[in-house]
C-alpha cells in the first residue's frame, strides 16, 4: 500500500475541464488492469530550447552543431537517480514498473493506482464516447 505523506501536491490537468461536460458512469472495478506513462521533466530545459533555436539559426555559431546523443545524457535527460526512484515507488507499491526512453511505464490494477496516487477512477461519457 502507499506509504502516508504530507507533502502530496496537486498538479493540475489540462482536461479537468471536460470532466465537468462528462456523465459519471461508474467507477473502474478495482482489479482492473491498468497501464500508464510517467514522462520526466528534462533538465536545463531553457538551454535545451536555446541550444536547438541556435543550431537552427544559420546566424548563429553553433548553427548545424547538431547534439550528440552523449551531451543529451550529460545535460539535458531526467536524472537517472530520479528515474530509479519513480520506478522503485511504483513497484513498492506492487506494480510492475520499467524505464523506457526516460519514462517510466506502470502497470497495476486500479485499486493500486488509485492508492498510490491518490486519486479516484471512474469511466465517464463524454460526446458518446466512454
Amino acid at each position: 500500500y502507499a506509504k502516508q505523506t504530507t507533502n502530496l501536491e496537486n498538479i493540475p490537468s489540462p482536461g479537468m475541464h471536460l470532466l465537468n461536460q462528462a456523465t459519471l458512469i461508474k467507477p473502474i472495478a478495482a482489479k482492473t488492469p491498468l497501464s500508464f506513462t510517467v514522462w520526466l521533466k528534462l533538465r536545463n530545459k531553457r538551454s535545451l530550447d536555446q541550444l536547438v533555436s541556435d543550431i537552427y539559426d544559420p546566424h548563429s555559431p553553433r548553427y548545424q552543431h547538431f547534439l550528440t546523443a552523449d551531451l543529451y545524457e550529460q545535460q539535458f535527460a531526467p536524472n537517472k537517480k530520479i528515474e530509479e526512484k519513480i520506478q522503485r515507488f511504483f513497484m513498492e507499491q506492487g506494480m510492475q514498473a520499467e524505464v523506457r526512453h526516460h519514462s517510466i511505464r506502470v502497470h497495476g490494477s486500479a485499486q493500486q493506482i488509485a492508492q498510490a496516487l491518490h486519486v479516484s477512477m471512474s469511466y465517464y461519457r463524454y460526446q458518446n464516447e466512454i
